[in-house]
């Protein structure tokens, strides 16, 4: 039965000794390498990776539980002052101090080096970037506005348009927008009376009139907007900017004219994605903590693995020492019994 279980204890030592190696195979090269079949492009993949993890943790917990165990039993060992005890305990005692200093130091210079490359994976360059980077689109788009912006506004103060307006000439009116579309290379131009109606168009027939009174309500409401407004639309032709600027005759609402361009970048796209990358980036950060521990329990597992072997070799030695000292002993005793 004792060599039964000396048996079944050796298998489960050589099957550990061959798991615990490959999991932080694993751990080291989710950490080092670009392996592209060990990144999660799944769940079921992240459910390995979380049941490998769960792996790191079991194998940690056994060897601490066997390093324990050997210890307690050479305690144990010592205080019955058994037979050998003293020299395993001595073989112990020297067999892990030799190893304590340096994994101490392995252990020292480990953490240092995850804590300064987690620093590095979640450090300011990104934030960075992105604060810079959020500041060109927000220029970007203050820019484009601006163009179109003073587009309507030029418009508005076109000294033909006015003129045609004051004789009620709905066709001149029409040609004036329509040149202004040409030599601008606007989209559309619209113009709407004092009372939110569409009366002349040129350009383009997108947008949809229900689309540019849905954006700016004054329309709606049936009047003429008080200042300048500016909206920035998406539409299945692409991204859109409209700019309103009212018309004045004699100090009373005469109109307004809308001008519609297409935006010079896709602005609203390019903040979209800049937006979605840093929410991963703010996700990804505050699971830094998360990070570090995975990584240090890993650690912890090496350091406690390598003096679960310096204490398993002493134990093994001395026993090759100290086992047969009893049936020596025995002979010796019988041998010189009267």
């Amino acid at each position: 039965m004792d060599e039964q279980q000396r048996r079944n204890r050796k298998r489960i030592l050589i099957f550990l000794l061959v798991l615990v190696p490959a999991l932080m195979f694993v751990a080291w090269s989710q950490a080092s390498l670009n392996l592209s079949f060990l990144q999660p492009a799944s769940a079921n993949v992240t459910i390995l990776l979380l049941a490998l993890s769960y792996l790191v943790i079991l194998a940690l917990v056994i060897f601490g539980l066997i390093l324990a165990r050997i210890l307690l039993k050479l305690y144990v060992e010592r205080r019955q002052q058994q037979l050998g005890s003293r020299f395993k305990t001595k073989m112990v005692v020297a067999f892990l101090a030799l190893s304590l200093v340096p994994v101490c130091f392995l252990f020292a210079f480990s953490y240092g080096l995850l804590n300064r490359s987690i620093d590095k994976w979640f450090g300011m360059p990104f934030d960075t970037v992105r604060r810079d980077a959020d500041g060109i689109v927000m220029q970007l788009e203050q820019v484009s506005a601006q163009r179109a912006r003073h587009d309507a506004a030029e418009l508005a103060a076109d000294d033909g348009l006015r003129k045609a307006l004051d004789q009620g000439d709905q066709r001149t009116v029409e040609q004036r927008l329509a040149l202004e579309v040409a030599s601008r290379e606007l989209v559309a131009a619209i113009f709407f009376d004092a009372g939110g109606r569409a009366v002349a168009r040129a350009g383009e027939a997108f947008p949809d009139l229900s689309l540019v009174t849905e954006e700016f309500r004054p329309f709606a409401l049936g009047h003429a907007p008080l200042t300048s407004l500016f909206r920035r639309i998406e539409t299945k032709e692409g991204e859109l900017e409209l700019a309103a600027q009212p018309l004045s005759r004699g100090g009373r609402p005469a109109g307004t004219v809308v001008v519609v361009s297409r935006a010079p970048y896709p602005i609203r796209q390019m903040a979209d994605e800049i937006r979605l990358e840093a929410r991963k980036y703010d996700q990804i950060t505050r699971e830094r903590k998360a990070v570090r521990v995975a990584y240090l329990s890993m650690l912890l597992l090496v350091t406690l693995l390598i003096l679960f072997v310096a204490s398993w070799l002493a134990v093994f030695i001395a026993k090759q020492v100290t086992v047969p000292i009893p049936g020596s002993s025995q002979i010796s005793h019988t041998a010189f019994r009267p």
